[in-house]
């Protein structure tokens, strides 16, 4: 009996190490499952800090276009305020021009009447040496 019972137990003792290494197996298969699981999770936190830091960036570069076109919308204001300044300058400048030809002209006109009391002051004077000789010629 005590024969028997021998391959038995080395039967189960050859069980409990096949259980054992099984074990062992799972064990190192486990840690690597988690040692994966951790590596995975490093990289996911590394992608993280670069998601973040693109998104930041584009927001800087969408921030930038905004300043830029709220600059451009500036400068084309001003462009708009400095052509009806100028607009509003033009006619001024020809009122001016025409007042300047207007005080041009008066004293042209002045000139032409003096020029004509001149010549009828001369046709008078003209007539009344005429008629002077006429008068001293008649006692005659």
């Amino acid at each position: 009996e005590t024969v028997t019972v021998l391959p038995n137990t080395t039967a189960n003792q050859t069980e409990a190490i096949t259980n054992m290494t099984e074990t062992v197996t799972y064990l190192t298969e486990s840690t690597a499952s988690q040692t994966e699981a951790i590596t995975d999770m490093t990289e996911t936190v590394t992608v993280l800090p670069n998601t973040t830091a693109n998104q930041t960036e584009a927001m800087t570069n969408m921030t930038d276009t905004v300043t830029d076109s709220t600059e451009s919308t500036a400068n084309q204001t001003e462009a708009i305020t400095d052509m009806t300044e100028t607009v509003t300058v033009l006619p001024n400048t020809t009122a001016n021009q025409t007042e300047t030809m207007t005080n041009k002209t008066e004293p042209v006109t002045d000139s032409t009447e003096t020029t004509e009391y001149q010549t009828q002051a001369i046709t008078d004077m003209t007539d009344t040496g005429t008629v002077l000789t006429n008068t001293t010629a008649i006692p005659t």
